[in-house]
């Protein structure tokens, strides 16, 4: 597990924008990816804070994590009034979704899904966990003894008013060695799989929230 660490605790999406997590210091497409089966039905609500499902109500379990980075095109200029929706699963790799056949233990204090939009400088963010891996046993080849799982990810939708709706997903550098067998991962080139990968700090004072930085480049 790789670790860096960060002083003190950025709040506002203007603060944590700037630093680029881009390929290379250029701004270079994100690779698309299926939004799964578990992408919400319904558009969700304007909410940006997954940690809990009401305000002032009991905390979700797991790692608190601050996601945050720009919506910027290829040339590097920032997206104003684009729409950012993220899903994912809860620290115990279970999603909150209808086509969730698992039966293991779903946190009801977790959001599971979140929606914001940037404002001028392209900035989001999102107060989210840090989520959990789970199997995908419908992909295992028992034959050879391989059991297929996904890693730790986040997945996004982003929509720029008069574009087509771009849809893919984030890892975390946390996790460099899972990641690379991971179900989507594993069939992306090393570039690819940079890409797609959100750089994540651990703060000094461990009762602040992890914070990871993710451009996405569209």
């Amino acid at each position: 597990m790789k670790r860096r660490r960060f002083l003190g605790n950025l709040v506002t999406a203007s603060a944590l924008a700037g630093a680029s997590s881009v390929y290379g210091g250029q701004c270079i497409k994100v690779p698309a990816s299926g939004a799964g089966p578990m992408k919400p039905l319904n558009k969700p609500f304007l909410e940006n804070d997954l940690t809990r499902v009401y305000p002032n109500g009991p905390e979700a379990v797991g790692q608190k994590m601050t996601l945050s980075g720009q919506v910027v095109n290829e040339d590097c200029e920032p997206y104003s009034g684009a729409e950012v929706v993220i899903w994912q699963a809860c620290v115990n790799g279970i999603y909150n979704h209808p086509n969730e056949a698992r039966k293991g233990w779903r946190d009801p204090n977790f959001r599971y899904e979140g929606r914001y939009m940037t404002g001028d400088n392209g900035a989001y963010i999102f107060h989210t966990i840090l989520p959990g891996s789970y199997p995908v046993p419908a992909r295992a080849d028992a034959e050879r003894g391989l059991v297929a799982f996904r890693a730790p990810h986040v997945h996004f939708t982003v929509t720029i008013p008069g574009q087509e709706p771009f849809t893919s997903q984030m890892f975390f550098d946390l996790f460099e060695l899972t990641n690379r067998f991971d179900l989507v991962l594993y069939k992306k080139t090393e570039k690819q799989c940079a890409l797609l990968t959100a750089r994540v700090e651990e703060p000094e004072n461990q009762s602040l929230p992890m914070r990871a930085h993710f451009d996405i480049v569209i």
